[in-house]
């Protein structure tokens, strides 16, 4: 058996715009839980999500890297996504790599890159590349410090980013609370919600709901392990008592990590998610929760549907 280290082999890029890569950008991270790369602006690395132990890039994860834009979404959404394929001809082809779930794509939000330190020669190249402004990059880098301000806590690179109030985003059932970004043309909100799924009743077993073990590396508590999670959205509700305030509620959509009750003989307080339901409890006849769009400051201004988009 050979004791000798493995070679560090640097992937050269040439540039992250889609419409610009070269067949020479093709690389392959296959089993690999740190890929160095040298790009026009450095060198830089990046690694793959952790549990206890180093994760590694799935076998034949071969492509390319890109920045990722999502239809109709304002300038400050975006993230940096791997697509996997057989050669640059293929690259519209081919499928963008996705999690251990089989469903969350492999990215780096645009927040993300803006904010954190490893990731400075990424952001350098988003700019050169005319794919980003340095401007855009100073308003992520004030939200993420005015959203840590609020919260007296430091903020997760999970967190979604919603451009229209009934985007689909991902929700993890027994979590405190969920956060998540508004991002409209020239502003950022920050926002975070107690989560529908919790039992107030209860502080020994406040989450009724969860799934088998998660792959995600959580930072809160054991408990999150068994998260169970869905994709859900904000639908427009009406309160008899104040027909007249525009509200919110929330819909599962499809459940991506399989769910199950975690409290023996738990009496149904609280509606097992299952795909299509709007979340309410036994006692009320309203959906939870009913949020009120005019609270939401950023999120009162986004469009309802994708189709009211520009």
């Amino acid at each position: 058996m050979s004791l000798r280290p493995k070679t560090c082999v640097r992937r050269i890029l040439s540039t992250l715009c889609s419409k610009r890569l070269k067949p020479t950008d093709y690389v392959d991270l296959s089993g690999r839980s740190r890929v160095n790369v040298t790009l026009p602006c450095g060198p830089t690395f990046l690694g793959y999500p952790k549990i206890n132990v180093a994760g590694h890039f799935p076998p034949n994860t071969r492509g390319f890297f890109y920045y990722y834009t999502p239809p109709k979404a304002p300038p400050l959404v975006g993230e940096l996504r791997f697509r996997c394929a057989s050669n640059l001809d293929d690259f519209h082809n081919g499928k963008d790599l996705v999690l251990k779930d089989k469903f969350t794509p492999w990215s780096i939000p645009l927040y993300a890159l803006a904010n954190h330190v490893s990731y400075a020669k990424w952001r350098e190249q988003l700019i050169l590349d005319n794919l980003v402004t340095q401007a855009t990059l100073d308003k992520w880098v004030t939200a993420k410090n005015t959203a840590r301000d609020i919260l007296k806590r430091d903020v997760g690179q999970d967190w979604p980013v919603l451009y229209y109030i009934t985007q689909p985003f991902i929700l993890r059932f027994n979590r405190v609370a969920f956060s998540f970004y508004a991002a409209t043309k020239d502003e950022i909100g920050a926002f975070c919600v107690n989560n529908p799924f919790r039992d107030n009743r209860s502080s020994k077993s406040p989450f009724p709901y969860g799934g088998e073990s998660s792959w995600i590396r959580i930072y809160m508590s054991s408990r999150n392990f068994r998260a169970g999670r869905g994709l859900v959205r904000f639908e427009p509700s009406v309160n008899p008592k104040r027909p007249e305030q525009d509200q919110v509620a929330l819909r599962v959509l499809k459940i991506i990590e399989p769910v199950k009750t975690l409290v023996e003989d738990y009496d149904g307080y609280l509606h097992q998610p299952t795909e299509g339901m709007l979340i309410q409890r036994s006692n009320m006849a309203h959906p939870v929760p009913r949020l009120r769009l005019q609270t939401l400051k950023a999120a009162a201004t986004l469009p309802l549907n994708f189709d009211d988009l520009p």
